[in-house]
């Protein structure tokens, strides 16, 4: 089981994405939560990327109805808050949510976020892809 990141579902669904492979490799492997602000990230995600015309309204049509069928434990942010919290000074609190669910429950956090996963804090396990 992994927590995973908007960084790392938005590229499991843009097949486009630099780091395509692995986030479906990582997802494929693994039984994912995630805190409840996923989905909504990820569908920014995707709005960001056909605006600025990196990707086709076709394929983010398709990846947004792959997100509003994935498979993934949500957890409220209640369930995290305290923790998220203490993180405030170092992390924005969407980052927060994952690394302090992963945190709580021990689990390693997925993410392409390199800035995330050496920022001072966290003591949670991350995943990044290989380096290219």
């Amino acid at each position: 089981m992994i927590v995973l990141d908007a960084s790392v579902l938005g590229a499991s669904l843009v097949r486009s994405s630099t780091h395509s492979d692995w986030a479906l490799e990582i997802i494929r492997a693994n039984d994912v939560v995630a805190p409840a602000h996923l989905l909504v990230e990820t569908s920014q995600m995707l709005r960001r990327l056909v605006l600025s015309g990196l990707v086709s309204p076709q394929e983010t049509d398709a990846a947004h109805v792959d997100l509003l069928n994935f498979d993934v434990g949500l957890y409220p942010y209640d369930f995290v808050g305290p923790r998220v919290w203490e993180l405030r000074h170092n992390l924005t609190t969407y980052d927060g949510c994952y690394v302090a669910l992963a945190e709580v429950m021990e689990l390693p956090l997925a993410t392409l976020d390199e800035r995330l996963a050496r920022a001072s804090g966290p003591t949670c396990e991350f995943l990044l892809p290989p380096a290219n």
